[in-house]
């Protein structure tokens, strides 16, 4: 076993980011030929706390947006405290910072948004005007194609597994209403 880590794996500290890290060092780990009750001393989670996580009472959208999750850790990376990181793709910024990219992207569960209501089996039978909550900004426009007479919110919500490997099984919604 080398005396320094392989690889240097940046995560934010969210019990979310530990738990889809954990998966990426075990994944790399392996992939270096370590055995798996090895992997954190040879490929280390780096914990970085992000304006994004530190900044909690006001909205994204005040604050500067998505890159506030990233910032940090991409100023890790390109200052080489970090050998790579893990973040959940749809927080991440239209654009990088020069020279850093997305180099891979693992396989994922089902991808499909869930659709929870009292009233309504699909969208399509939501009464007109509905009012819809999707989990983030950027659903919006894809709910508009099936649901064009209903407004909604943009709500940043927090899931917290209840294991690594398991979907969401809470929610913690911060919502506000659409404009436009």
């Amino acid at each position: 076993m080398p005396t320094q880590p392989l690889v240097r794996i940046g995560a934010r500290g969210s019990k979310l980011s530990r738990a889809q890290s954990g998966q990426v060092q075990r994944r790399i780990a392996a992939a270096l030929g370590v055995p798996p009750e090895e992997a954190e001393v040879a490929c280390p989670l780096v914990i970085i706390s992000t304006t994004g996580d530190r900044v909690q009472d006001r909205r994204l959208q005040e604050i500067g947006g998505k890159g506030l999750f990233t910032k940090e850790i991409e100023e890790a990376l390109l200052d080489g405290r970090i050998d790579c990181a893990v973040h959940s793709m749809k927080d991440m910024p239209a654009q990088l910072p020069a020279g850093l990219c997305i180099a891979a992207s693992p396989e994922r569960e089902d991808t499909r948004d869930a659709f929870l209501s009292h009233s309504a089996e699909r969208l399509e039978e939501l009464a007109p005007r509905a009012r819809l909550a999707p989990p983030a900004c950027a659903a919006r426009p894809s709910r508009c194609t099936t649901a064009p007479t209903s407004t909604s919110s943009c709500c940043a919500a927090t899931s917290t597994p209840a294991s690594p490997s398991s979907t969401p099984a809470r929610w913690t919604p911060s919502c506000s209403p659409m404009r436009g």
